[in-house]
C-alpha cells in the first residue's frame, strides 16, 4: 500500500480530470480562432499553399521525409484511384553513434543534405525525370508551396548552416552534387499536412490531421479558403504544467517554447518519465531511456519480462511491486498525452462545425506515439468525444473517428508533387 501511495503521489499530475480537459479544449479553441483572426496567440494559422486532393492524381514521384529521428526517401506510384504503391524506399538514422550525427552543431548543411541526396539516389533512376515532394517538419517561412526558409531548428537538432536557408534549394544543390540533375523539388510541406493529404486521397472525407511522433502538430482544411491551415499546435502555451514538465523544459534546446509538444511528444516523454523514476527511487543516477523503449516496457503483459527489462534499463534489481508502480507511472505519461491530443481534436472540430453535428469523416493520425503505444487511440477518441459533447451538447453527434496511417509523410509528399503538376496543366 505504501508503494502504491508513493507512485500515485508522483503520477497524480498526469491524471487529468474532465474539467481540466474541458478547459484545455476551450483555451485551445480560443487561441486557434485568435490566430485565424490575425490576433495574438500561441498557435499559428500558417498557410500551406495547398488544398485537398481529388483522389484522381496519378503518376510516379520521388518523396523525401525529414522531420523525426530518421531521414527517408521513396519512389511512389499514385494510381489515380485513391491508391498508391511505394515502389522503393530507403532510410537512414540522423544519428549513428561512432559514425555520424547530423543533428549536432558540428554537422554542416552540406553533409546533411548530401545524406538526403544519397537516399534519393537509392530510389530514383538517374536518367529519368522526376518531380519531388519534400516533407520537412520544422518551422519555415513560406510564401509558396515550392520552397521555404528554415526559421529555427527544434527537436534538439542544431545542424549548422541550415537556418535562414531555403530547404529545397539546399536539396537541389545536393542532388546536383550527386549528378541527379533531372530531379526537381516542387513542393515543401510538413508532416501533418502530408498526413492529411494521404488520408484525403484515400478517403471520401478527411479534414483534420494529427501527428504525434518526435514532435506534435495539427492541421485542418479551411473550406472557405480552400486550403489546409497549419496550426503549429506544439507551440500552444495556455497550459497547467507539472514540476516534471518544468524541469524537462529547462534542459531543452529552447526553454519556454513548444510547451505542449514537450508535454506529449516522443522527443520528451522519455525525459519526463526519467524524472518520475528519479523521484520514485530518490536518486538522480537514472539513465535516460527513449520514448520507444518506454512504450516497449509498459507494453509487455508479462510481469517477469517487464521486471527484467526495467532492471536492465536502470541497472538495479527491481521488486515486482516496483515494476508495477513504474509501469503505472509510464502508462500515466502516455494517457495524459493521448487525452491532450483528443481535447485538441475536439477544439478543432468545434471551430469547424460550431455546435452542429460533425459529419462522418476520418481524423488522420500518424506518429510513433500514436501508432506504437497500446491504447493511445481509444483514449484520444474518448477525450475528443467528451470534450466535444461538453461544449456542443450531448444531443449533437461527433461522427469523426481517428485512423492510423503508415508512411503518410512520404505518400503525402508525393501527392503534393502530383497536385503541383495537376494544377500546372
Amino acid at each position: 500500500m505504501e508503494k502504491n501511495n508513493e507512485w500515485y503521489a508522483i503520477g497524480k499530475d498526469f491524471c487529468l480530470s474532465d474539467e481540466a480537459l474541458y478547459q484545455f479544449t476551450a483555451a485551445f479553441r480560443e487561441d486557434m480562432e485568435a490566430a485565424l483572426a490575425g490576433k495574438e496567440s500561441s498557435l499559428s494559422a500558417d498557410r500551406t499553399f495547398i488544398g485537398l486532393p481529388t483522389g484522381r492524381e496519378g503518376g510516379r514521384y520521388i518523396a523525401v521525409d525529414f522531420g523525426g529521428s530518421t531521414l527517408r526517401a521513396a519512389r511512389i506510384l499514385l494510381t489515380g484511384k485513391g491508391y498508391y504503391v511505394i515502389e522503393r524506399k530507403a532510410q537512414m538514422p540522423l544519428v549513428v553513434p561512432g559514425k555520424h550525427d547530423f543533428t549536432s552543431q558540428s554537422a554542416t548543411a552540406e553533409e546533411l543534405f548530401d545524406a538526403l541526396a544519397d537516399l534519393v539516389s537509392q530510389v530514383a533512376d538517374k536518367n529519368k525525370h522526376y518531380v519531388l515532394g519534400h516533407t520537412f517538419s520544422f518551422a519555415v517561412e513560406q510564401h509558396e508551396l515550392g520552397d521555404g526558409k528554415l526559421l529555427s531548428w527544434v527537436k534538439e537538432i542544431g545542424t549548422s548552416g541550415v537556418e535562414g536557408k531555403y530547404v529545397n534549394q539546399l536539396l537541389t544543390e545536393a542532388l546536383k552534387r550527386r549528378g541527379y540533375t533531372l530531379i526537381r523539388p516542387v513542393a515543401l510541406l510538413n508532416d501533418t499536412t502530408a498526413t492529411l493529404l494521404t488520408a484525403a486521397y484515400a478517403n471520401e472525407i478527411c479534414n483534420v490531421a494529427v501527428i504525434c511522433g518526435t514532435g506534435f502538430n495539427m492541421c485542418f482544411y479551411d473550406n472557405r479558403k480552400k486550403e489546409i491551415v497549419n496550426l503549429e499546435a506544439g507551440e500552444f502555451s495556455r497550459l497547467t504544467r507539472s514540476a516534471w514538465d518544468l524541469a524537462v523544459d529547462k534542459e531543452t534546446q529552447h526553454p519556454g517554447r513548444h510547451l505542449l509538444e514537450k508535454m506529449l511528444s516522443g522527443a520528451y516523454l522519455g525525459r519526463i518519465f526519467r524524472r518520475l523514476v528519479m523521484a520514485y527511487f530518490k536518486t538522480d543516477q537514472i539513465p535516460h531511456i527513449s520514448t520507444e523503449t518506454l512504450a516497449n516496457l509498459i507494453r509487455s503483459e508479462s510481469p517477469q519480462e517487464t521486471r527484467r527489462l526495467m532492471s536492465a534499463a536502470w541497472g538495479r534489481i527491481l521488486t515486482f511491486e516496483d515494476t508495477k508502480a513504474l509501469s503505472n507511472l509510464g502508462a500515466s505519461v502516455f494517457v495524459r498525452s493521448a487525452q491532450l491530443m483528443g481535447a485538441a481534436v475536439a477544439a478543432v472540430l468545434l471551430h469547424m462545425y460550431g455546435h452542429e453535428e460533425v459529419p462522418n469523416q476520418t481524423i488522420a493520425v500518424d506518429g510513433s506515439v500514436c501508432t506504437r503505444v497500446r491504447g493511445c487511440l481509444p483514449v484520444m477518441t474518448e477525450a475528443a468525444f467528451n470534450c466535444f459533447h461538453n461544449a456542443a451538447g450531448n444531443m449533437k453527434e461527433m461522427k469523426a473517428l481517428p485512423e492510423f496511417l503508415e508512411n503518410s509523410s512520404l505518400v503525402g509528399a508525393a501527392i503534393a508533387a502530383a497536385i503541383v503538376m495537376r494544377d500546372r496543366e
